[in-house]
């Protein structure tokens, strides 16, 4: 039997019915369709298969497409061979430099779940069961959200805890983080706002330096003050001292002369040695 073109192309677009772009995750999707629908092609209706199955190619699957393809087979080899999964070693690096930004963990939350699927996938195109991939994949997740976070608790709860999916470890990092965050907010209202406001320098804290430096100032100028009125005293106490200490030397000196004086008397006649001493007296009073 022959099979008309309009028959082809309306039992084609039933079969066969998204275009398929260059994605790896889709590859094996698009080959199952064409595989579907090549016994109900006939040997007719082969040229049209051929350009059915290229216009439904767009993107990188159209640059992976062969000139002149000789048949289908060599088209899905040709996809085959230029469409493939990253590395996971290369996926694995992107994982490890994803760190979380200034716009928070949801954008980090979307970039996390797109790679840890894309290793997954990797390491199943790379030869390992669907239950041994998964595992690494969670395990790869939980190592990212660990060196992401700071939080001692938030790390303590990653390591506890038992994941089935990446998309369950992803989703415990971005909810523990966001409780650590509203903690930490809480405990500085409550503990330590009114003193950080003091310290700051800003209206009020600038206040409070003003009257801290204004108090120190008037300490220093009373210190000064009574350190030059207690300078002064000592001062005139030493002066006041030198003169007692020179006035007691005299007197000493003069007593001094008055007792050789007076034994000098007692040895001659009494009339000359009241001469001297009534002499002597005056001259150490003068």
């Amino acid at each position: 039997m022959t099979q008309s073109a309009e028959d082809f192309f309306r039992l084609a677009t039933k079969v066969v019915d998204t275009k398929f772009d260059g994605d790896p995750s889709n590859l094996a999707a698009f080959i199952d369709q064409v595989e579907l629908l090549k016994p109900m092609v006939k040997d007719n209706n082969i040229p049209n298969f051929i350009k059915f199955v290229s216009t439904h190619l767009v993107g990188k699957a159209r640059e992976a497409l062969p000139e002149n393809p000789q048949s289908v087979k060599e088209i899905i080899d040709a996809l085959k061979r230029e469409i493939k999964f990253e590395s996971s070693r290369v996926i694995e690096g992107k994982i490890t430099a994803l760190r979380v930004d200034k716009r928070g963990t949801g954008r980090f939350a979307e970039q996390a779940e797109k790679l840890a699927e894309e290793f997954r996938r990797s390491l199943i195109f790379e030869g390992h069961t669907k239950a041994k991939a998964q595992e690494m994949t969670v395990r790869k997740t939980v190592e990212l959200c660990y060196k992401s976070t700071r939080s001692d608790t938030v790390k303590a709860v990653l390591a506890a805890t038992s994941f089935e999916t990446p998309s369950e470890v992803v989703s415990k990092f971005v909810v523990q983080q966001d409780t650590v965050r509203q903690d930490s907010w809480a405990n500085k209202n409550n503990n330590g706002g009114s003193g950080y406001q003091n310290r700051r320098p800003g209206r009020g804290g600038r206040g409070n330096y003003r009257n801290n430096f204004q108090r120190n100032q008037n300490n220093s100028n009373q210190n000064r003050n009574y350190g030059q009125n207690r300078g002064s005293n000592n001062s005139g106490r030493g002066y006041r001292g030198h003169r007692s200490y020179r006035n007691n030397n005299g007197n000493q000196n003069g007593n001094r002369q008055e007792q050789v004086l007076r034994i000098v008397g007692s040895e001659n006649s009494s009339g000359p040695s009241q001469l001297h001493r009534t002499t002597a007296m005056s001259d150490s009073n003068y």
